[in-house]
């Protein structure tokens, strides 16, 4: 219901948590139509199920930023 009442208004929806909540609290059937961002801090991403975006550090170094910066990696699918 609140994914459908954002997209009725205009919102793209996508779902960010972390890997523990895709493994254990979130029903990915019935999500599997909305982009997913996994949040979890390894040097490789162990989930079984389909995913958009993995954020891996949210201590990453980027030139001209003071401070740490979340580094992400979007997947592309091909059409």
């Amino acid at each position: 219901t609140f994914i459908t009442t954002l997209e009725d208004h205009g919102y793209e929806v996508g779902i960010y948590a972390a890997l523990s909540w895709y493994e254990d609290r979130l029903d990915m059937e019935i999500l599997n139509d909305i982009p997913i961002w996994v949040a979890n801090y390894s040097d490789y991403l162990d989930y079984d199920g389909p995913y958009d975006y993995w954020q891996f550090t949210q201590t990453g170094l980027v030139n001209g930023v003071n401070g740490y910066c979340d580094i992400n990696i979007l997947y592309e699918k091909e059409s």
